[in-house]
């Protein structure tokens, strides 16, 4: 409702005219979930601060501040947003004032966030019980890190990194069809790219199996992560892979060096041309990280490559192994 407070300068008060009306009735939707994943309860046995003043009951504070985050919400005293109006009647958890959320934050230590990824894995479980899960198909997982800004010089692990602002760089495992986050690692602002990609790769593969993920796991990774440890890893835990590398000029004189025939993409209208490389050569350019037979394969008109293995995206004669090229890096998946 409009009340006019000066028909003069044409000021107005907005005022609800009806105490039910709220402006996060949305939030229904995430308690209903939260309800149902039984995530206050989880938070409660799971996270313990000891003796920090903000330690008693840490589910429904941190309940709050998943729901302001949800509401939109961008800092602590954004929680009171959830105790504007009646909107704290339609949670089903006590909300905390912004004063209590910052104190409970304040008594985390990196231990504490290893708490939180119990919880995490844990849900994710039961979401994947309750139907969400991919149960014996294929998974791919998208693995990649980025740059979270801060505000601060005092903020924990905030520092400069490759992109000059100030921040953090967490590593991100997401679920390629679904969009769903599996797991995080965060790490401080100027940590390389790699740092700790091989534990988070395992960790991420335990997730999934704990979870009920029983198909054929492919990992998907930039040329960031691109290592013979790396490869040498993925190998070892029996995963489909796509890594993209750079162009390296040995391997490319190899490529350039070797007769070139014409191909027709099934896929695309687009010439490739291909040729038969010997697998001893293949190792011998890779450092010795394969040990299977592969084929080279280059499309017109770009400039780098890539390699290819076993995945069903070239004809049946190619699936052994292929190499692929792309505009400026090279991809290479692997078994």
């Amino acid at each position: 409702m409009v009340n006019p407070v000066s028909h003069r300068n044409l000021s107005f008060d907005i005022l609800f005219d009806d105490a039910h009306l709220i402006s996060g009735a949305g939030l229904t939707l995430t308690d209903q979930l939260i309800r149902k994943m039984r995530l206050g309860p989880l938070l409660d046995s799971c996270v313990d601060l000891g003796a920090h003043p903000g330690a008693p009951n840490p589910g429904y504070k941190l309940l709050t501040i998943i729901q302001s985050l949800v509401a939109g919400g961008e800092c602590i005293d954004d929680v009171d947003i959830l105790r504007s109006g009646s909107t704290k009647h339609v949670l089903s958890h006590t909300v905390a004032a912004p004063s209590t959320c910052g104190t409970h934050l304040r008594g985390y230590t990196f231990g504490h966030v290893r708490q939180l990824d119990k919880v995490s894995g844990i849900l994710l479980q039961r979401a994947w019980e309750a139907g969400a899960g991919p149960g014996n198909a294929p998974i791919t997982v998208d693995v990649d890190s980025t740059i979270t800004p801060v505000c601060g010089y005092k903020k924990e692990g905030a520092s400069y990194g490759y992109t000059h602002e100030l921040g953090l760089h967490p590593l991100i495992a997401t679920r390629a069809t679904a969009g769903e986050v599996l797991h995080i690692r965060e790490r401080k602002g100027s940590a390389n790219t790699q740092r700790g990609i091989r534990p988070f790769i395992s960790e991420t593969m335990n997730r999934i199996r704990n979870a009920g993920g029983n198909g054929q796991i492919t990992l998907r990774a930039d040329s960031g992560f691109y290592s013979e440890d790396t490869v040498a890893h993925c190998e070892k835990k029996r995963l489909l892979y796509s890594i993209t590398i750079q162009e390296y000029s040995t391997v490319k004189k190899a490529i350039e060096s070797m007769l070139r025939l014409s191909w027709r993409s099934k896929n695309a209208k687009k010439e490739l041309d291909f040729a038969m490389l010997p697998p001893a050569n293949m190792e011998q350019m890779l450092h010795g990280s394969f040990s299977v037979p592969w084929h080279i394969t280059s499309c017109a008109g770009c400039s780098s490559w890539g390699i290819q293995k076993d995945l069903g995206l070239l004809p049946r004669r190619f699936a052994q192994g292929s190499l692929v090229l792309q505009d400026d890096l090279c991809t290479m998946l692997g078994q």
